[in-house]
């Protein structure tokens, strides 16, 4: 048995945080995996057991598929806590998408705070406020999810933040249309 470790895909799984086990289907073929730990970043890693028989179908960049993250359940459906973006098409080439939201953030002041496969955080840091946002993306998808701030009044119960802080991630929109 070859082990790989994952991440697991929001869509199968509501609540991943709720089941022990989800189901992946990868090229028709179904794996099950366990669920053995969640990082920092919100990402559950999954365990998943592959039948030797399978390892040569599976190549490395099949596993990248595997590698997704798990969208944040804000507080309030609909609130500033997980903002979808849509000026990038799918399916989506990630290797592009980095590089523009890489040269975005960088055009735009933001300081990258890690860079990691599928989820890029960063932050806009002024004297008076700062603002951390986690970038999350994958082949079909990708979103801005708010992590923290200081001084600008953030209450997702009550959807209440700056007014800028929209603002900033439809500037980031519409670099990435630019860009991508």
């Amino acid at each position: 048995m070859k082990k790989l470790y994952g991440t697991a895909i929001f869509i199968l799984c509501i609540s991943v945080l709720s089941f022990s086990e989800t189901v992946i289907t990868k090229s028709g073929k179904t794996y099950t995996g366990k669920i053995i730990d969640e990082n920092e970043n919100g990402n559950i890693s999954i365990l998943i057991e592959i039948n030797k028989d399978d390892i040569q179908s599976i190549s490395e960049s099949d596993t990248a598929a595997f590698f997704r993250p798990v969208k944040k359940i804000p507080a309030k459906p609909g609130n500033f806590e997980v903002i979808s973006g849509s000026a990038v098409p799918t399916p989506i080439d990630t290797s592009r998408l980095r590089t523009a939201l890489s040269k975005a953030l960088n055009k735009h002041g933001y300081k990258i705070l890690s860079d990691e496969q599928g989820v890029i955080t960063y932050q806009l840091w002024k004297r008076d406020f700062d603002c951390t946002v986690k970038f999350c993306y994958c082949e079909d998808e990708y979103w801005y999810e708010y992590v923290e701030s200081r001084n600008l009044d953030a209450n997702p119960a009550k959807d209440k933040i700056h007014k800028n802080y929209r603002r900033w991630i439809g500037i980031l929109e519409k670099e990435l249309a630019f860009l991508y």
